[in-house]
């Protein structure tokens, strides 16, 4: 995701990366539009933090667990509860039978 320095034809990367890569990393963390893929705030989040630092990594993270549906889910209807904010307090060992 680094060397994308420009919106960048779906081709292009496909032919410079495993098939296999690829396809994980179009599914976490790509945008994709008209077999396009974007420089979107991620690609330029990764250009200003210089490489894969620590930060980029956690947003890294937690974007692949936001676009699977269970932990969205999750995140969404048990941790955002409380009016836009995490209640993490549904971590405490007495009220594990929320997880």
């Amino acid at each position: 995701m680094s060397s994308i320095s420009h919106d960048t034809a779906e081709a292009e990367l496909r032919d410079r990366f495993d098939i296999d890569l690829y396809v994980t990393g179009k599914a976490r963390y790509l945008t994709v539009k008209d077999k396009v893929v974007v420089r979107d705030r991620l690609i330029d989040f990764i250009h200003e933090e210089g490489g894969f630092t620590e930060r980029v990594k956690m947003v890294m993270y937690f974007l692949s667990m936001f676009r699977d549906p269970r932990y969205r889910e999750f995140i969404c209807k048990t941790l955002g509860r409380n009016h836009g904010k995490w209640d993490t307090s549904i971590f405490s060992s007495d009220r594990s039978e929320l997880l």
